[in-house]
């Protein structure tokens, strides 16, 4: 099983516009990128949240 702390899931700001990121993890193994856009507040954090959880569900259900 995949060591679960090991999951990178890569945050870069979205270039000309302040507070907004792009939220990425890429799996070599099914080929794939997902990514997520999010805000600078809290619904940015809870929606980052939910993505985390579903990467690792899918890294947890792969490996």
């Amino acid at each position: 099983m995949k060591d679960l702390r090991n999951i990178r899931i890569v945050i870069k700001s979205v270039d000309n516009r302040k507070g907004e990121h792009i939220a990425y993890y890429q799996s070599a193994l099914m080929q794939a990128t997902f990514s997520v856009y999010i805000n600078d507040n809290i619904f940015g954090a809870l929606a980052l949240h939910k993505f985390a959880e579903m990467i690792s569900s899918i890294v947890t259900r792969n490996s």
